[in-house]
């Protein structure tokens, strides 16, 4: 199975079109599976949340992070996490002050996040890049993008990131595009 950077290469499609073109003349050999599912794959969207992100999501019920965590759990774009982005999400989280911010519990704390791991696709880092950014907390969030061949990674501090995560292929988004993007389906 052609595999490029995670998602199906050029090869699928056309194995695909090749299968179009036999059902026309009659000889039709079942579809491969990979190039079955190909337009459901090609579909989903890979994002990366900053952990900024997160905690505006337990801070306001109707703010566009709440939209996103929940878009998430739903399963509507595919959440990318590694290891070190779920700690610092946990570590922000738990934090007293932020807690008494989102009037919730430890407790509920740890719901959320083990719904958002469970929910997310696991990033292992192939390498470190650092440091590429100011900040090492930010770099940790870029690689986990650039690990995960993420489409987008989504945050309120725009500029911490940009040009390097654009230089790097990846595009930098505030909670309310990406939002906007899932609407789109795209």
């Amino acid at each position: 199975m052609p595999v490029r950077n995670g998602r199906y290469h050029m090869a699928a499609l056309v194995d695909f079109s090749k299968w179009i073109h036999q059902r026309g003349s009659g000889s039709v050999e079942p579809l491969p599976l990979y190039v079955a599912i190909l337009p459901a794959i090609l579909l989903i969207v890979r994002f990366v949340l900053d952990t900024a992100v997160i905690v505006a999501a337990t801070r306001s019920d109707t703010g566009a992070s709440r939209q996103l965590v929940l878009a998430a759990l739903d399963k509507r774009f595919e959440l990318l996490l590694s290891v070190p982005l779920a700690l610092e999400y946990e570590a922000v989280l738990k934090r007293p002050e932020q807690i008494a911010a989102s009037h919730g519990t430890v407790q509920e704390i740890d719901k959320l996040l083990a719904a958002l791991i469970a929910n997310a696709r696991p990033v292992n880092r192939s390498f470190f890049w650092r440091p590429l950014l100011r900040d090492p907390n930010d770099d940790m969030v870029l690689e986990t993008a650039l690990s995960g061949y993420a489409d987008l990674l989504v945050t309120y501090n725009l500029r911490d990131f940009e040009p390097t995560a654009s230089d790097l292929g990846i595009s930098v988004v505030t909670p309310r595009d990406a939002l906007k993007r899932i609407k789109e389906g795209r």
